[in-house]
């Protein structure tokens, strides 16, 4: 029997959200840095004539963040990633 895990084992969760920040969970089999961006859904719709199915490649992060994993077991690591506006907008 193969008893591997995989490398994510939950997540991510969103924690909380709040105007400014949003908060996220991860649990890993193997120490990682989480690293994570934000973008507002406006920012993503199609542009219209072209291939791309999304604006990913030019809408612009609006929060960004990044964590590393604390070891909570053996095979077990968690992180709680935090992203906040990188805007300056309220």
């Amino acid at each position: 029997m193969d008893l591997s895990l995989h490398t994510l084992l939950a997540g991510p969760i969103l924690r909380r959200a709040e105007p400014k920040q949003v908060s996220i969970w991860i649990a890993c089999s193997i120490p990682l840095i989480i690293r994570a961006e934000i973008f507002r859904v406006a920012d993503l719709e199609p542009i219209s004539g072209t291939q791309n199915k999304n604006n990913t490649e030019q809408a612009k992060p609006i929060g960004l963040g990044s964590a590393t994993c604390i070891r909570l077991r053996a095979s077990l690591y968690w992180s709680r990633n935090r992203q906040t506006d990188s805007t300056g907008r309220n």
